[in-house]
């Protein structure tokens, strides 16, 4: 009962106890405590009142919706004052409660007792977004504040805010507006920025809204000027307008169509323009400055202008007409800035022009006049035309009306007349009729349709001139007389014919002999040409030519080089006739003949010649084919042997060359060639004829196929005739291929030979003269056989002891190899 009791006490004790400590420990949050207005981003001291033991760690929360969702202003924040300086957060609500408590002990804590508010100190009232403002335009920017230092700096951003163009700084407003001109730079997604100068988070950002371009302002050309094409003008904006680089195009059709001027010029206010030298002239010009970063974005000349004629030519006029011989005013309005001009006339309404000028200065007048052409004489146009343009660019130009010319008349050539024909090389009366107005005294010319004047005489008198007609071929010949004082009096005869003397040849003119590759002069009289003449040659009697020269100076001779591969014959021809005229021509008056260039005349199918005889080759050939070679041939031409490699030949005529004919050669076909050493492409061959070995020496022994022991006296016999007295004998171990002297100086008609110890069965011994090696007999092929071997010790009855050395010997020269013991 007693411990039940005590129990019971110590739990009442207990209970008091925890009692009086929720007494103790208390906190009491002075403000903002309920009806307060905050602002965004300010510094706003939370303050509360704290009793009891208290950790002095706080929690402190805030709420903008009365209580239901806190958010930390700070956690385990300490202090021992009761403060706490708050960053207002950029919020805006009117239920806003702060709740602070302690850290260790979360039920101590306090509560707001009313709700306060949090507004925003900056509240952007224009604009507010989808707003369409242009450029240049004045736009007013507008907001509430409160909690601020009344100074602000303003800014537009077209990026959304990543980057901010200043619009003004240090503003101070009490009401919260600002006139804004807006820039002239277009953007669909602009905004604009307040904030306050001395705290930049208090600020507010507008929604966003667009910023469109100004309107262009072109100011000059802007309608009814003037403009000389190739002069320079200038173009002027007014560039504050424009947001980008400029593009500048004219219309020449009143804005219907355009061309570029300059495709981006810099946004500087002025470009000066060159309207081409060769612009179409037009009184409907425009031009059109735009924004290259838009080409909608323009401005137009808000009248035409005018580009004028580059040139105009005011004289000549139509109908006019004027007279050769006579000064003619040219008379012109044109631009100073398009450079030199070329001055031409027409007689054909502009098919055909002729230059008056190639390069007339350009002066500084727009009127200038050209007064020093003396208009030819001659002429008998109702479609004359002047033309000026540009002397380097035929594109610009003017041309006059039509207008006529008439010629002077003071001098009329009366003959030759018109299509009369005159005789080369002959003398003709050459007559005029003239006027009072000349001098008296005259300078007289002809030409032809392909050339320029050339001189008769000059400084003549009177009415007539006998002229030495030149050789030629034309049928449009003219005359010209004219007054030697004053050249524009003149008369030039219609056409007339001149018919050209009759070609002469000289030679060869018949029965000449011409030999192949040989030089030979080809002659004609010069005088009988009115050109250089053309040569040809014909090898059968004319029915067919070939051209030597198409042109040869006219000199009366030139050499002709006979082509070595002619064919040879007595049927050649040689025409000669003005180039380009073959209708007159001259030709040898009998043919003349080409010779065969090689002609092997000996031997002939006639001839036997003997081997070791000197036999003369007879052949005729031209001298003129160089070096020769001579060969023979045995098997009637399929095979040749070279004779003579390279003789000289530098005649024409009969040659003869004395040939050693080889010995032994048995042939009815044999042949002698003789052709150019260095063109085996031109050559004769002899008939067939015969060939015989000499028989001065016939060998009787050894016979064919006869054994002859070696090392044993053998008599090689012959039998000779009286032409050869002393011999030169050899053998051959290899059926001929290489001869061993046996002995050079043997007479008679036997020679004992002790043959050497070579077995072969293709030896050979051949008996030639000592001083004429080509008469010789070679035997036909016999046999050594081998000596008979000879040991010489031991040969019987020595005694030998083992181990000690012993010579063994035998007659070396009874052996032919190598000795097996």
């Amino acid at each position: 009962m007693i411990k039940k009791y005590f129990l019971l006490t110590n739990f009442i004790f207990l209970i008091s106890l925890f009692c009086l400590n929720l007494q103790a420990q208390s906190v009491t949050i002075v403000q903002p405590n309920g009806g307060e207005t905050l602002y965004s981003c300010e510094v706003y001291p939370i303050t509360w009142n704290q009793s009891g033991s208290l950790s002095n760690y706080w929690n402190i929360d805030y709420s903008l919706d009365g209580g239901t969702i806190w958010a930390s202003v700070a956690s385990n924040f300490q202090s021992t004052t009761g403060e706490y300086l708050w960053t207002v957060p950029n919020v805006s609500s009117t239920t806003v409660l702060i709740r602070v408590r302690d850290a260790q002990n979360l039920s101590t804590q306090d509560i707001s007792d009313s709700l306060f508010s949090i507004n925003f100190p900056i509240q952007i009232t224009s604009p507010v977004g989808g707003e369409v403002w242009q450029g240049l335009s004045t736009q007013q920017i507008t907001w509430d504040a409160g909690g601020t230092s009344n100074t602000y700096q303003i800014h537009y951003s077209k990026n959304g805010g990543n980057t901010w163009i200043p619009i003004v700084t240090n503003y101070s407003s009490l009401t919260g507006t600002y006139d804004w001109t807006v820039p002239n730079d277009p953007g669909s997604n602009v905004i604009v920025r307040v904030r306050d100068a001395a705290q930049y988070c208090k600020q507010d950002i507008s929604n966003v809204f667009e910023i469109t371009p100004a309107q262009p302002v072109l100011l000059t050309p802007n309608g009814g000027e003037e403009l000389w094409p190739g002069c320079s003008y200038q173009i002027t904006w007014d560039q504050e307008t424009f947001y980008s680089n400029v593009r500048l195009e004219y219309s020449d059709d009143n804005g219907v169509t355009w061309n570029t001027a300059f495709s981006s010029t810099s946004n500087n206010g002025s470009r000066n323009w060159t309207p081409p030298a060769n612009i179409i002239p037009g009184n409907q010009y425009l031009i059109k400055a735009s924004n290259t970063a838009d080409f909608n974005v323009f401005d137009v000349s808000d009248a035409p202008f005018t580009i004028l004629e580059p040139i105009e030519i005011i004289n000549p006029m139509a109908g006019d007409t004027v007279y050769g011989c006579n000064l003619l005013a040219i008379e012109m309005i044109k631009s100073t800035c398009i450079g030199n001009f070329r001055v031409l006339y027409s007689l054909d309404n502009g098919a055909t022009w002729s230059t008056i000028i190639t390069s007339l200065s350009n002066t500084s007048n727009n009127n200038q006049i050209y007064e020093n052409w003396t208009i030819p004489n001659g002429i008998t146009t109702d479609e004359a035309i002047i033309r000026v343009e540009r002397a380097f660019d035929n594109t610009v130009f003017a041309e006059s009306e039509v207008f006529s010319i008439r010629p002077s008349n003071d001098i009329t050539v009366t003959a030759p007349t018109p299509g009369e024909s005159i005789n080369a090389s002959t003398t003709y009366q050459i007559t005029w009729d003239n006027t009072p107005n000349v001098s008296g005294a005259y300078d007289l010319h002809y030409k032809t349709v392909s050339s320029g004047w050339t001189t008769i005489a000059t400084n003549i008198t009177g009415n007539a001139y006998n002229w030495n007609v030149p050789n030629m071929s034309a049928s449009t010949v003219q005359i010209r007389v004219r007054d030697r004082n004053n050249t524009c009096k003149a008369n030039i005869t219609e056409n007339f014919t001149i018919i050209p003397d009759q070609p002469i040849l000289l030679g060869p003119n018949g029965g000449e002999e011409f030999w192949p590759g040989c030089s030979y002069p080809i002659t004609w009289d010069a005088s009988t040409f009115y050109t250089n003449p053309t040569i040809q040659y014909s090898s059968d009697s004319g029915s067919t030519w070939t051209t030597i020269w198409s042109t040869s100076t006219n000199n009366g001779s030139r050499n002709w080089g006979v082509p070595i591969g002619a064919t040879p014959g007595d049927n050649y021809l040689i025409k000669i006739f003005n180039s380009g005229n073959s209708t007159l021509h001259d030709v040898s008056d009998a043919p003349f003949t080409i010779k065969t260039p090689l002609t092997v005349i000996e031997p002939d199918e006639t001839d036997t010649l003997i081997g070791c005889t000197t036999f003369p080759i007879r052949f005729e050939t031209s001298g003129c084919i160089g070096s020769l070679r001579i060969s023979y041939s045995i098997d009637g031409g399929d095979n040749w042997t070279v004779i003579v490699s390279s003789l000289s030949n530098s005649t024409s005529g009969m040659r003869t060359y004395n040939w050693s004919v080889p010995n032994g050669i048995n042939t009815d076909e044999a042949k002698i060639r003789v052709e150019r050493a260095f063109d085996s492409s031109v050559f004769h061959e002899s008939e067939l004829f015969s060939i015989r070995p000499s028989d001065e020496i016939d060998v009787l022994t050894p016979t064919a196929g006869e054994s002859v022991p070696a090392l044993q006296p053998y008599e090689i016999t012959w039998n000779h005739t009286p032409v050869v007295s002393e011999f030169e004998i050899h053998y051959s171990i290899n059926d001929g291929g290489v001869w061993n002297l046996i002995d050079n100086n043997v007479s008679g008609t036997s020679f004992t030979w002790e043959p050497p110890n070579t077995p072969t069965s293709t030896a050979r011994i051949r008996v030639r003269d000592r001083f004429n090696y080509c008469r010789h007999e070679v035997s036909d092929a016999f046999t050594i056989t081998p000596a008979q071997p000879v040991l010489l010790t031991p040969n019987g009855g020595e005694e030998l002891w083992p181990g000690c050395s012993y010579q063994i010997t035998w007659d070396q020269e009874t052996f032919y190899s190598n000795v097996r013991l």
